[in-house]
């Protein structure tokens, strides 16, 4: 069963939850994922979103059917029953199909072949009444692990807390941004989307994403609407100089680009430079790309204009990534808050007297950015906080704080099926 779609969901949850590797490096590697056909690669993503995004549930559920969880050994047979019962109560899956491949999975190691018929018992009970267990549970809480919960309900208190993680269990749509924003009208009859107020177009049901029309001739990108506030908050102009830092794998230096600026794009990491470099030939934008550790990086001249996407917990995209709160711990925070610190003095060090620098991160949290900026304005009384334009940029109601930082929540556009959680703050260097 070696290229059975589930025994390859056994083994990305295996890397995902017992290793720390994200789904889509877990399935990048995977020859076996990559052998599959369409359909079958289709099934093995939806199996493991869904897992992770009930996981909380999942396993309350599992634990009522067993007296003992498996021994460190045995951990594989706990992945087994989390896909099965994910199929089970939340895809409907027939029960003949998921229980049957279940147990044949169990048999294939040594490890876990005695436990046959646990997983045959308890998926036979859960296919019968788990579903009953759901109804006694509080979902928002116990999908969320400790570290997160007590996380955004400081932040935003419970009632925002809650609206938030129940957008993470909801499938996200399929953002786009083209090339030509003049053309959105266009190709919104074409792909069948919607025009969000920023001109992202939305897709709800997507399919492939090289199989879209505009792909190969390099009409658009995939970038969440909420990922593209930052750029445009730059608000260059045709032949401007902007530094795009931390660029791979490149979706805000395709925005600075098709704008007219000329972007230089620094990253210290040569696979994911590759990566920016290939998607800026199939889109036929130009950018100046540099791999370069920025704490060490010293340039010639002085910027005006700095867009810095910093590394961070990422917690605001788990609605595309619901291995997030499962990979990550509270303690992690102390290494990004640091990471950030020094980016953001490196970047500061490189902004001209009057320029402006954007700083953004994909995160919920406040530690990662609201608080990273007021320590920055008490580190540099050079550096200030600047507004920037709310209605140029289409930006949900109620996502900017009291500080004039932008701050989009999972749960804003409801209308529109939510967005990702960004922060970004403009700066501006004294004269």
């Amino acid at each position: 069963m070696g290229n059975n779609p589930r025994s390859i969901v056994v083994y990305a949850l295996e890397a995902v939850l017992d290793h720390g590797y994200t789904i889509d490096h877990t399935l990048d590697k995977s020859r076996k994922y990559h052998s599959l056909n369409d359909s079958d690669r289709a099934f093995v993503r939806l199996i493991m979103l869904t897992t992770l995004r009930r996981l909380g549930e999942i396993d309350y559920v599992i634990n009522n059917y067993m007296n003992k969880s498996p021994k460190p050994r045995q951990i594989r047979a706990l992945h087994i029953l989390r896909m099965s019962v994910a199929q089970l109560l939340f895809l409907n899956t027939p029960p003949h199909a998921a229980v049957s491949t279940a147990v044949e999975l169990a048999g294939e190691q040594s490890s876990t072949v005695s436990l046959k018929g646990l997983v045959n018992a308890v998926l036979r009970k859960v296919s019968r009444d788990g579903s009953k267990h759901l109804k006694n549970i509080d979902a928002d809480r116990v999908n969320t692990p400790d570290w997160l919960w007590k996380k955004l309900n400081l932040a935003y208190g419970e009632n925002i807390t809650r609206e938030i993680v129940k957008a993470f269990r909801k499938p996200a749509p399929l953002d786009l941004t083209l090339k030509d924003v003049s053309k959105a009208d266009k190709w919104s009859k074409k792909l069948d989307a919607f025009i969000l107020p920023n001109k992202t177009l939305r897709l709800f049901n997507a399919g492939q994403i090289e199989k879209l029309n505009g792909f190969t001739s390099g009409e658009w990108w995939v970038q969440d609407a909420a990922a593209s506030f930052p750029a445009r908050m730059i608000n260059s102009c045709k032949n401007d100089q902007v530094l795009d830092l931390c660029a791979a794998p490149g979706g805000k230096t395709a925005q600075l680009s098709s704008q007219g600026a000329n972007v230089i794009a620094v990253d210290n990491s040569t696979i994911r430079l590759k990566k920016l470099s290939k998607n800026l030939l199939r889109l036929k934008l130009n950018a100046t790309l540099l791999e370069q550790d920025i704490l060490k990086w010293s340039p010639s001249k002085k910027m005006d204009l700095i867009l810095l996407d910093a590394p961070c917990s990422a917690t605001g995209t788990i609605r595309r990534h619901p291995e997030v709160p499962w990979t990550r711990r509270s303690s992690d925070l102390k290494h990004f808050k640091s990471k950030q610190d020094e980016l953001l003095d490196a970047a500061t060090n490189l902004l001209s007297p009057g320029g402006k620098l954007v700083y953004t991160v994909c995160s919920l949290l406040p530690e990662e950015g609201v608080e990273r900026i007021n320590a920055l304005i008490k580190r540099k009384n050079n550096i200030s906080r600047e507004s920037f334009d709310l209605k140029s940029l289409g930006i949900p109601h109620g996502s900017v704080n009291k500080y004039g930082d932008l701050q989009t929540l999972p749960c804003h556009w409801p209308e529109y099926q939510g967005l990702d959680g960004f922060f970004a703050a403009c700066l501006r260097c004294s004269l």
